[in-house]
Parts: C-alpha cells; sequence; structure tokens
C-alpha cells in the first residue's frame, strides 16, 4: 500500500488525490518502464540490485540528472537490507525520485531547469514531500 499511495501522489497531476484514468495509464506505463529497468540491470538474476546497478538503471530510465553520490545517499534510506534493493524497494525509490521531480516541475513555471526557493518553500516543499504520518 505504500508504494502505491506514493505512485498516486506522483501521478495525481491535478493534485485532487485520486487518479483518472489517463493519470493511471501513465503510473502503468511509468512502472512497466521502471520494471524493465530492474530486470536489465539484474545483471545475475538474483532479484536484487546494488548502487552501480541501481544509478545504470536510473540512468536507462531517464533519470540522467542524478549522480552516483545522490544514488547511494538513497540506496542507504531505501535499502534496509542492506543486501540492495529488490523489485518492491526500488519502486518505492524511483517513486520518490519521481515525486520531487514532479514538485520541482510544479515549481520549475520557466520550465528553465531551476528554481530559486526561500526557506519557507523549502520547508513547505519537505512536508509535503515527507511520508511520515503521525497518530
Amino acid at each position: 500500500m505504500e508504494v502505491a499511495a506514493k505512485l498516486v501522489q506522483v501521478f495525481d497531476s491535478d493534485r485532487n488525490g485520486k487518479i483518472d484514468f489517463v493519470e493511471y495509464a501513465s503510473m502503468h506505463k511509468f512502472i512497466s518502464h521502471m520494471r524493465q529497468a530492474f530486470l536489465n540491470a539484474d545483471a545475475d538474476k538474483s532479484g536484487r540490485i546494488e548502487a552501480k546497478e541501481i544509478f545504470e538503471a536510473l540512468r536507462g530510465a531517464g533519470f540522467n540528472y542524478l549522480t552516483l553520490p545522490t544514488v547511494q545517499e538513497l540506496l542507504n534510506k531505501f535499502d534496509k537490507s542492506r543486501r540492495g534493493l529488490d523489485w518492491r524497494e526500488f519502486l518505492m525509490m524511483v517513486a520518490h525520485i519521481a515525486h520531487v521531480r514532479s514538485v520541482f516541475q510544479w515549481n520549475d513555471t520557466k520550465k528553465t531547469g531551476q528554481i530559486t526557493l526561500s526557506s519557507d518553500q523549502l520547508t513547505h516543499i519537505s512536508a509535503y514531500l515527507l511520508d511520515i504520518k503521525f497518530q
């Protein structure tokens, strides 16, 4: 459910908390593309991929703006077993990256590939990206 909820956040382009058919179709295409990237990166067919494989999988999937140190930091957050990412963990990580990219694009109104944020705006964005729900 956690991965599904994150994917809805990513593909809910009108930000109404739901996905319509067009948004669902985009999400399905994304998942299929990520699955193929994962399978291509898993050279030994172990069902897990490690930092360099993840880096190459992400580059092949269109996230070519990420550096290896950034991927390593993400891996540190998403690899709970410390044995590399399985498919679910990889999908969760790429959903997070896609969510960050979406939020960035919403703020890049001039479509320059750069944004300037105040501390308040950064805090607002970080709160939006935060997955922790306190009960």
